[in-house]
């Protein structure tokens, strides 16, 4: 990904990836994971579906992404709602 990308184009881009490296619940993994880099809960990802995610962003996506693609357990790499609300 390059350029300006909104949180949709980074959601929909994901999930392909991760579909065709043959993950199982890749919407769902694409879905916690960009929740995890924007640092919001997933519920909460709709709402920001039209914003551009930053650089910094996108950098931790992307690793996120790849990580999960060669099968990296999401909770590995993935702070859980709890961990988030304690930091």
């Amino acid at each position: 990904m390059s350029g300006a990308v909104t949180v949709q184009q980074g959601l929909t881009g994901a999930t392909q990836r991760l579909t065709e490296a043959g993950v199982p619940g890749a919407a769902r993994d694409a879905r916690l994971l960009i929740a995890d880099a924007l640092g919001i809960a997933a519920d909460r990802v709709t709402l920001a579906l039209r914003d551009e995610m930053t650089d910094a962003q996108r950098q931790t996506y992307e690793a996120h992404i790849a990580r999960r693609a060669a099968r990296e357990p999401v909770s590995h790499h993935h702070a859980s709602e709890d961990q988030r609300s304690h930091t």
